[in-house]
């Protein structure tokens, strides 16, 4: 069986109201294409310092904050595989993706910063909302089942 891809696109500034689909503890329900926009056009500011985050919390309240790929820099073009941390509780999480730009090179000092500690800058796209319907049945259930 092939895997089910689902795309949606993240600006940075402009509200959108998207929701994609997953189910619980799915394996083939978990890859996500996000191409990022800046004011509806196309976003290529990924330079190789940039780094992409998927943020926010699961339906339990646990935070959610893992590395994503970044497939096409020039287009602003993301994969998102969605662990399984995420999909194991149903209901609504609400997500978007942070993208870092590293502000310190290997000696604590880039673009004529002098300032050795300075933080990451960080642009965050329009959330989303990530809806996991409930399991029916737990395989594990059938399994045990002497009807099953």
């Amino acid at each position: 069986m092939e895997k089910i891809t689902q795309s949606l696109a993240l600006d940075l500034v402009e509200i959108q109201h998207n929701v994609v689909n997953a189910r619980q503890n799915d394996r083939l329900t978990r890859d996500l294409y996000i191409t990022v926009t800046d004011r509806g056009n196309g976003y290529d500011d990924l330079s190789e310092t940039t780094f992409a985050y998927l943020r926010g919390r699961r339906t339990d309240g646990k935070p959610v904050f893992y590395n994503v790929e970044i497939v096409d820099r020039s287009k602003g073009l993301l994969h998102a595989e969605l662990h399984n941390y995420v999909l194991c509780c149903p209901g609504r999480c609400k997500l978007d993706i942070g993208i870092y730009n590293r502000a310190q090179d290997e000696n604590g000092i880039q673009n004529g910063r002098k300032t050795p500690n300075q933080e990451d800058e960080i642009a965050s796209t329009d959330s989303f909302i990530l809806y996991i319907p409930e399991e029916i049945f737990e395989e594990i259930d059938v399994v045990e089942s002497d009807e099953g």
